[in-house]
């Protein structure tokens, strides 16, 4: 009998020999039945749900086995934009700090995790503009295998807005029976079937996503994604150049034109300038210096559409940087970079502190995926009315 050590990584079956030598007492060993070889078989499941997960107050809580988390959008019914939202959580069980679920400020110390240590995964809009299909996009997260994950809902509101005070605690919804049902296997991946507690209905169709866990790459460009205001495209750690496919959505009456500029860091600081409310005017023509251009031609790319259009395109980028988003509402770059500021339009960034409403104006729907919102003080809160989604893949 051979001892192993249990551990939680998804990994290759391993093998190992034993020989017998040195026999004693006049013991022989067998040319052919001397040596023999052992498999040791991986037990680990990509993804397992705690035990008693229907019928605990652990409902909901999932550890990972493997790198990566994949969710997968398989259907939505809610009138509401909605988004996806996942923290760690310290055991199988689901403890917080020390509070066990069901315990006394237990639901407290969750609101607390969802607002300073979650990720958000994508928000899922309802009124989709022409070409563009929400039903299959993805989300792929890192994680270290092992990890146990708490998953929640924010009704008609980003982790960024419950940051800053503008969407209640309220609208936070956690797992359980009553709005989150979960079907699968360890083995398949599971899905969970949400009910936000909008209209009559009661089918837990609001919103439906596959979990899986996967040993894949995240996702080029994805790395930062998810953090807090953080819709943005990270290159940093990749070298040479890559080649940005992309398509560019519309549903809104304004003519709005959506650009990439280069940041420092992933709160979008340019060189010493923060991206705040102090900074509006500096920030705004920092982020015109810096906008993104095709390597090829030296060309500003400009991501904008007729109303129910679809633009499809592709450019050579400089890997190395990262990269945020700015959407001109109902104007043109031309009209900020000329010398009349009688007539510049409204500039809208993924930091909330620049952006003069306070508001925010871009979600993150999928992988490399940004719906934007061009009304001011968030308007009717669809972010549909540009859509821009890349793929990216490196130039060899």
């Amino acid at each position: 009998t051979v001892q192993t050590t249990e551990d939680t990584l998804v990994e290759e079956d391993e093998t190992f020999s034993v020989s017998l030598a040195n026999p004693t007492n006049g013991a022989v060993i067998s040319s052919t039945q001397g040596a023999a070889k052992g498999t040791i078989i991986d037990d680990d499941d990509e993804i397992v749900a705690v035990a008693t997960l229907e019928r605990s107050d652990t409902f909901g809580i999932f550890t990972i086995r493997g790198s990566a988390l994949k969710v997968t959008l398989v259907e939505h019914g809610s009138t509401q934009v909605n988004e996806l939202g996942v923290f760690l959580v310290d055991n199988a069980q689901g403890s917080i700090n020390g509070i066990a679920p069901g315990a006394s400020g237990y639901n407290q110390a969750a609101l607390d995790r969802a607002k300073t240590q979650s990720k958000a995964i994508f928000s899922v809009i309802s009124d989709l503009p022409n070409g563009f299909n929400s039903v299959g996009l993805t989300r792929l997260l890192g994680f270290n295998s092992g990890e146990h994950l708490k998953f929640f809902l924010i009704k008609d509101g980003t982790i960024d807005s419950y940051q800053s005070g503008q969407t209640p605690a309220s609208n936070i919804l956690f797992a359980n029976p009553s709005n989150q049902r979960i079907t699968g296997s360890s083995t398949q991946g599971f899905t969970l079937d949400w009910e936000d507690g909008t209209g009559n209905s009661t089918d837990f169709k609001d919103l439906i996503i596959k979990i899986e866990s996967t040993n894949d790459d995240l996702v080029l460009g994805t790395n930062l994604q998810g953090q807090s205001q953080a819709e943005i495209i990270d290159l940093s750690d990749i070298s040479g150049q890559v080649r940005a496919n992309f398509s560019v959505f519309r549903e809104a009456s304004f003519n709005n034109e959506v650009y990439f500029y280069e940041v420092d860091s992933v709160n979008g600081q340019i060189g010493s300038l923060q991206a705040n409310a102090n900074n509006r005017a500096a920030y705004l023509q920092a982020a015109i210096n810096n906008l993104l251009k095709d390597a090829t031609t030296g060309q500003t790319i400009k991501f904008a559409v007729s109303n129910q259009g679809t633009q499809t395109g592709s450019a050579t980028i400089n890997a190395g940087s990262i990269f945020a988003p700015m959407i001109v509402i109902n104007g043109t770059l031309s009209e900020l970079m000329d010398n009349n500021g009688d007539n510049d339009p409204r500039v809208y960034f993924p930091y909330l502190g620049v952006n003069s409403d306070g508001v925010d104006h871009i979600r993150l729907l999928g992988n490399n995926t940004f719906g934007f919102e061009d009304l001011p003080n968030g308007g009717d809160r669809d972010y549909n009315d540009v859509i821009v989604k890349f793929n990216f893949s490196s130039i060899v």
